[in-house]
């Protein structure tokens, strides 16, 4: 007997391999003194953080690893480019949380982590459709889980698809969880065959 595991779900994990620096650690914290209100926690009134010279180093790594997952997971044929649309910093304080959510309007999206908490995580759900039949189980594995709670560290970058609904539990810390948040779309040929042929500019 075999059994496949068809259409996975891709994410792109790495680890930047240096510490923040100063001037970075002290925009994040300036930062959090322009914010607003996100249901549960608070992210930048700014939607272009990493436009900030003080994140540019952090920018470009996020690039490069956003042409490793084009390159790698998408695969293209034709000639386009991935860019970043907008990025932000959220700030979860105690007993704050992020809500369960999905990125609209974009293609691939990726956090990275600049201060976790003890035993931080990501939960990510897996995508319905059509009838759904929620088992319970006897034991949890790729096929039946209808989520995935992804331990996280510091300095951790996770690229995933727009579309993957996420969330993250309440912070139970005496300390503020900080990430970067971001969304990534496509400029350039996507496909040149008949009736389906889309270039965007």
């Amino acid at each position: 007997m075999i059994i496949e595991s068809l259409f996975p779900t891709p994410l792109l994990i790495t680890k930047l391999n240096r510490n923040i620096t100063d001037n970075e650690k002290q925009f994040i914290k300036d930062s959090a003194l322009s914010v607003r209100n996100n249901i549960n926690n608070s992210i930048t009134t700014s939607n272009n953080v990493l436009d900030n010279n003080e994140l540019k180093d952090i920018k470009e790594y996020i690039e490069t690893h956003i042409q490793e997952y084009k390159q790698k997971i998408i695969s293209p044929k034709y000639d386009n480019t991935l860019y970043i649309t907008e990025s932000w910093i959220n700030y979860t304080n105690k007993n704050q949380s992020h809500h369960k959510h999905s990125h609209d309007n974009s293609l691939v999206s990726g956090v990275f982590y600049f201060n976790i908490v003890e035993n931080d995580s990501i939960t990510f759900y897996k995508k319905k459709s059509g009838l759904s039949l929620s088992f319970d189980t006897e034991t949890a594995n790729v096929f039946n889980s209808l989520s995935y709670r992804l331990p996280v560290s510091n300095n951790m970058l996770i690229l995933f698809p727009s579309e993957l609904e996420h969330e993250v539990d309440i912070n139970i810390q005496d300390k503020t969880r900080i990430s970067l948040s971001f969304n990534v779309f496509v400029k350039g040929v996507v496909s040149n065959v008949g009736t389906t042929k889309l270039i965007i500019n």
